[in-house]
Order: structure tokens, then sequence, then C-alpha cells
């Protein structure tokens, strides 16, 4: 349980600036803080013993020794990690980010597949209008969807199948992802650990990522609503869905990894 003094203490203070800011192993991490608290710990007692109350001896020990980030940024160069921990966390990170993304384009493939039962092929893979093709190519559609009366709509049918089997596949690549990223957390356990990449860093990305395609489906998609006429607009609209709801839940896993950052 926290003791509330904690909270007035300088020191303590000066301590939990120190290691927000610090950036190495942890090892190195423990180590300068013990340090750097026995340090001021001693120095506060003998400005105590000069005759100064306890505020006063810990805030002259604190000042003694300077901001907490240019001491942090000292002890982190001499304590600086290897490079290969760093592409190590990279490569992590990388897994995870893949992971989400092609997870997220598999639930497209099924808000796809949903669409297309409840509106139609055209709804979800329907050309523009004025897109025509030849006659070898729409010998080709009906050869692929004989049940067909026309060739637009047997292009639809085919692109229909074209968008929710890609995706799902996607999908699966997805989960192959987290698998490789979950073995290669156990096989690296220091990569778990935020040493040099801050907790926050992947679903901020993700967030960002997540953000931006729900802009640009969005529009995708209001393109095809309104110029369109409905055709294709349900690849772009499941797609955009499923973005928003990405951005919106990786934002939540940002504020959560902020409110557990020390301050």
């Amino acid at each position: 349980m926290n003791n509330p003094a904690d909270a007035d203490d300088p020191i303590e203070t000066y301590l939990d600036e120190l290691f927000a800011a610090m950036r190495g192993s942890p090892r190195t991490i423990r180590r300068v803080l013990r340090e750097v608290e026995d340090h001021l710990r001693d120095a506060a007692a003998d400005a105590q013993r000069a005759g100064m109350t306890d505020d006063e001896a810990a805030r002259s020990a604190v000042a003694r020794f300077g901001p907490a980030r240019a001491l942090a940024s000292t002890a982190s160069v001499e304590g600086r990690v290897r490079t290969s921990v760093v592409l190590r966390q990279l490569v992590v990170m990388g897994c995870l980010l893949a992971g989400i993304g092609f997870i997220a384009v598999g639930a497209s493939g099924v808000v796809a597949a949903a669409m297309g039962k409840t509106l139609g092929a055209r709804f979800v893979a329907g050309d523009l209008p004025g897109v025509t093709y030849t006659a070898a190519r729409c010998d080709d559609f009906a050869r692929l969807v004989p049940e067909a009366t026309s060739c637009g709509q047997a292009a639809a049918i085919h692109h229909y199948g074209e968008v929710v089997e890609y995706r799902i596949a996607l999908g699966v690549a997805g989960l192959v992802a987290l698998l490789a990223w979950r073995t290669l957390r156990r096989r690296w356990p220091r990569t778990t650990s935020g040493l040099v990449l801050p907790p926050a860093l992947a679903p901020a990305l993700a967030m960002a990522l997540f953000a931006m395609a729900s802009i640009l489906l969005a529009v995708q998609a209001a393109n095809a609503l309104t110029i369109g006429r409905n055709a294709g607009a349900g690849q772009w609209l499941s797609a955009a869905v499923v973005s928003i709801i990405g951005a919106v839940a990786s934002g939540g896993s940002v504020v959560r990894s902020l409110l557990r950052a020390p301050v």
C-alpha cells in the first residue's frame, strides 16, 4: 500500500521522474535508482544535521543533483541497451502490429460476407457505372459463375468471392503473426519490459494506422454509395467499420498504458 506522505517527498518525486526518463536495461535502471536514492538520503541527512527541516533538507539534496532528465540521459548512455535488443523489440512489435492489422482485415472479410448475404454481391463488389469488360473476359466470368444471368452480375459475384476469401486468408496470416509474436516474447523475455520502446508506442501506432484507414475507407464507401449507386460500397464500408473499431480499441490501450506509466 502506498504511503500518502511519499507524494509530498521531494526525493520520491525526483526518483519517480528519474525512473520515467530512464532508458536502459532493468538492471541498470535499478542500480542507478538505488545509488541516487542513497546519495540523496545521505545529502538530506547532512542538511538536517546542519539545522534544516526535513522538507528543506530533501529539497536541498535534490537541487544539488540537478534535473532528473539530465541525470537520466547520462545514466542511460552509460547503460545503453545493445543494438540486438533494440532490433528484437522492433521485430516483436512488428509481429504484433502485423497480427492485429491482418486480423482486422480478416474481420472485415467476415463483415463483407454478411453484407453480401443480406444485400447482394453487387453491394459488396459491384463495378462503378461505366466499367465494361471485353467479350473474352465476360466469357471467363460466365465459366467461373455459371449461375449468373449477365456479365456484370457474374463479375460482381466473382469479385465478391475474392474480397471475402482474400481477406479471410489475411486474417489467418494474422493469427500466425500473433503466434510468432507470442513465441518471440517467450524466447526473448527482455523485449517485454519496455527497455527502449515505450509501452504506449505499439497501440499508438495501431491507433494512428486504424484512424487513417478509417478516413480513407469511409471516403471510398461514400463515393460508392453516391456516385456508384451502392455498387461496391460494401467492400469499403466493411473495412471502414472494422478500422473504426480498431482505432477506438487501440486508443483505449494507449490511455491504459499512459495511466500505468509513472508520473
